[in-house]
């Protein structure tokens, strides 16, 4: 979800299937998204990677104001969503929220690529 402070800008969506026996869902809210998807479930440590790309439209004047909220979820055995976490980038991010933010503004009109760790709601 992408916000201008505290008003919702634009919302995408999308679900990540990973390849190994573990069935999770990635929800970053309402409106279909052309990403690319590359997921995997790490046997040493049993955790998921999901490699997930968004594009987002935002002025350079709105950039010093706007953050993009992005939420994980997993579903229970009656396929009801659970909350596993979420990440901030932006200002308003962690360190490493904050730095994809920073580098976004300075490569302006391109790509930044960078891996997010999901915090626990």
């Amino acid at each position: 979800m992408l916000f201008d402070g505290r008003r919702l800008v634009e919302q995408k969506q999308t679900t990540v299937n990973p390849s190994v026996g573990h069935k999770s869902s990635l929800d970053t809210s309402s409106k279909p998204s052309s990403s690319s998807v590359s997921s995997s479930l790490s046997s040493s440590s049993g955790d998921a990677s999901f490699s997930e790309s968004f594009l987002f439209h935002v002025t350079p004047v709105k950039l010093d104001r706007c953050h993009i909220v992005i939420e994980m979820f997993d579903h229970d055995s009656s396929n009801q969503p659970l909350s596993v976490g979420h990440c901030v980038i932006g200002r308003m991010g962690d360190i490493t929220g904050h730095a994809h933010w920073i580098q976004m503004i300075k490569k302006h009109g391109l790509p930044v690529c960078m891996w997010h760790r999901i915090g626990v709601n």
